[in-house]
């Protein structure tokens, strides 16, 4: 900041008073022209009077008709103010600077500050919501394909190792198939065998190795069920096992001579095993977040 300075210059001397008295002798030498000393005089007067009129000041200026301003100051040459110069304070920067320092930011800066946060937060908050989303979709998808691979090697160790072996139900009563599933069961278990191979090493358990096997659609859940033995009573214990869930819908096909159909049923005592059981075994499923997949397994039985 400047502080105006104001310059005052002293009124003007009159021309007569500027003026020394003349000296003696000079009026006569004026109008006769004398000599001597007082000719010598006279021109000493006339050089201190030629000095005198160099040192004199000059006339003032004219007064201005109007009034004017510079730095909040009249100036005026009535007043003998001509001049206002600026005048700056030493250090008084240096204060300044360090005063707008100390008070902060300004609106605008915050402002835009705030802004590019905004910006940077939304931007990091849809990177990892995203983030989040693929890991959940890569959570689900590789649950549905270790599902998949867990049902399928279960239905492939069942269907090739399949055996004419008539269960008995809970009751007491034999069951009315050895091969049964699709729209043959009506509503019940969408496949219903008996297989052999259940390992039982120097009969460690009392039971055989043939065992009855159900596979079922309960709610969105593709389930194992067997029974510990082939012929069981009311307290004997049902195995259930949850082979793939998020099943939306399943279906089984059984194709035998190049046709397909929708159901299967082979009564006991229909014949060889070849006629008892389809050569061919397809599964239809329709999994969430994966879609249809369609698996199709041999028994090994007919053609």
């Amino acid at each position: 900041m400047t502080r105006p300075r104001l310059t005052k210059r002293a009124g003007p001397l009159l021309r007569d008073e500027a003026l020394p008295p003349p000296l003696e002798g000079e009026g006569a030498r004026g109008r006769g022209g004398g000599g001597g000393a007082g000719g010598l005089a006279t021109e000493a007067g006339r050089s201190a009077s030629r000095r005198h009129a160099r040192r004199a000041p000059r006339a003032p200026l004219p007064p201005a008709p109007f009034p004017s301003r510079r730095g909040g100051v009249e100036l005026s040459p009535a007043a003998g103010i001509l001049a206002v110069e600026n005048v700056r304070e030493p250090g008084r920067g240096r204060r300044a600077a360090a005063v707008h320092s100390a008070d902060g930011f300004s609106l605008v800066e915050v402002l835009v500050a705030l802004f590019i946060t905004a910006i940077l937060t939304s931007l990091g908050a849809s990177l990892v919501l995203g983030s989040i989303a693929g890991k959940e979709r890569l959570d689900q998808v590789s649950a549905g394909a270790r599902g998949l691979e867990l049902a399928h090697a279960a239905l492939m160790a069942d269907l090739t190792q399949l055996s004419p072996r008539v269960a008995r139900a809970p009751d007491g009563l034999p069951r009315e198939w050895v091969f049964a599933g699709g729209e043959a069961t009506l509503g019940g278990p969408l496949l219903a065998f008996s297989r052999a191979g259940w390992d039982n090493p120097a009969g460690a358990e009392p039971r055989g190795s043939i065992v009855y096997v159900e596979y079922l659609h309960e709610d969105d859940r593709l389930v194992r069920r067997s029974w510990t033995r082939m012929d069981p009573t009311t307290r004997t214990p049902v195995v259930e096992r949850v082979l793939l869930t998020g099943v939306g819908e399943a279906r089984v096909a059984f194709g035998r001579a190049g046709a397909w159909s929708r159901g299967f049923l082979a009564e006991p005592g229909g014949g060889a095993p070849e006629d008892l059981f389809p050569p061919l075994v397809e599964l239809d499923l329709e999994i969430d977040g994966v879609g249809s997949v369609r698996q199709v397994f041999a028994t090994g039985y007919g053609r």
